[in-house]
């Protein structure tokens, strides 16, 4: 049986990167303008995560009543996002904007309620099931291409897969996690002054992963002429290529230090803003990612999402790092909204990148400083 979490990852490795896309075109061909398209997606997805930091404490107090009830709680409101925006998109609904919404909440509802048990952490996912998730966009892109009907293909496809990935959890409760903070006393800890380094570097973490995982994929569609096909193709072949050097690079080879994980990382943005193509975009992709340590930042880059952890609860920190997280993509959508209605697209990509840049200096500089 294919396991919960093959499931969910392929569900959001075909259809979560697609559906901001989807909004970026409506907006944009709606108002006419790339940079209000944008911004308006910036505001989409800066609401989504609004409600995953108001809500990630409560997610982490209801812990208590089962680890599995809360992933299949979930679960379902990750279908649910899927299914309403599949439906607004084509017409379903009186307004997009209502499916707009519901797609926000739903995914900053998951985010706040999805949590593994460290004590049932995944397994490793074996090397098919990763081939399969990393052949999820090509798919998507080729539906797209192919029929006219491909965003309710791509999006309800995500929905039925995520409602799969939602009866292989079963009916068990799971194991009962306590969190010891209410829910005001969460905010109080998270801002606190024994907190004051850890905030700092989740929020800069956040912040480059906002840029890497949402307004990256949003600049390469762009760049590749708006075609979902090439794109799909592309995030194909990047998550193959990694795959492959995962595999193949010795294991002494592999960036190891925080100062070469830095460097990586930091040139892998400087040449973001000079490629153009596809072979371009797939081989500076890899390339930061193979150097980069993305797992160590929580950053899994299949289903284009960041989690503190990797979504497995350890304990009260760990929300705290969620939140710091949440807080550095929402700095990230006002800096990038600002860049975008200040000057032309390619220059405020630039401006992105290179915030993304220094936020990855600033949060390795946290790492090693004593």
């Amino acid at each position: 049986m294919i396991s919960h979490r093959t499931l969910l990852r392929f569900a959001l490795s075909g259809g979560h990167a697609f559906a901001w896309i989807f909004v970026f075109q409506f907006y944009t061909t709606e108002s006419g303008d790339v940079a209000t398209g944008f911004v308006v997606t910036l505001l989409a997805y800066a609401l989504s995560h609004t409600i995953a930091i108001l809500a990630t404490p409560l997610g982490a107090r209801l812990l208590r009543r089962g680890t599995t009830r809360m992933m299949r709680n979930a679960t379902l409101a990750l279908s649910a996002a899927f299914l309403v925006l599949a439906a607004s998109l084509i017409g379903l609904f009186g307004s997009v904007q209502i499916g707009v919404l519901v797609f926000a909440i739903g995914t900053g509802l998951y985010r706040a309620l999805y949590w593994v048990p460290y004590s049932l952490s995944p397994r490793p996912t074996a090397l098919g099931e990763e081939i399969t998730i990393a052949l999820a966009p090509a798919l998507a892109g080729l539906a797209l291409a192919a029929s006219s009907s491909g965003v309710a293909i791509v999006l309800g496809g995500a929905a039925l897969v995520t409602a799969a990935a939602y009866l292989a959890l079963g009916s068990e409760t799971g194991v009962h996690e306590t969190y010891v903070w209410r829910y005001r006393e969460s905010f109080h800890q998270l801002f606190s002054a024994q907190h004051h380094r850890p905030l700092l570097r989740s929020v800069a973490d956040g912040f480059e992963a906002g840029a890497l995982l949402f307004v990256w994929p949003l600049v390469a569609f762009v760049l590749l002429g708006w075609s979902y096909a090439l794109l799909g193709l592309v995030f194909a072949l990047t998550l193959l290529a990694t795959i492959a050097l995962k595999y193949l690079l010795p294991r002494g080879h592999r960036a190891d230090t925080p100062l070469i994980h830095a460097t990586v990382t930091v040139s892998a943005w400087l040449i973001r803003g000079l490629v153009a193509t596809p072979i371009g975009i797939v081989a500076v992709d890899a390339y930061a990612d193979t150097g980069g340590r993305a797992l160590h930042r929580g950053i899994d880059i299949s289903t284009k999402d960041q989690s503190a952890e990797q979504h497995t609860f350890l304990d009260e920190l760990t929300a705290l790092k969620e939140m710091g997280q949440g807080i550095g993509r929402l700095l990230l959508c006002l800096a990038a909204a600002i860049s975008l209605l200040s000057f032309n697209m390619y220059t405020a990509a630039l401006v992105i990148f290179a915030l993304a840049a220094l936020a990855t200096v600033y949060s390795t500089y946290l790492s090693t400083a004593k």
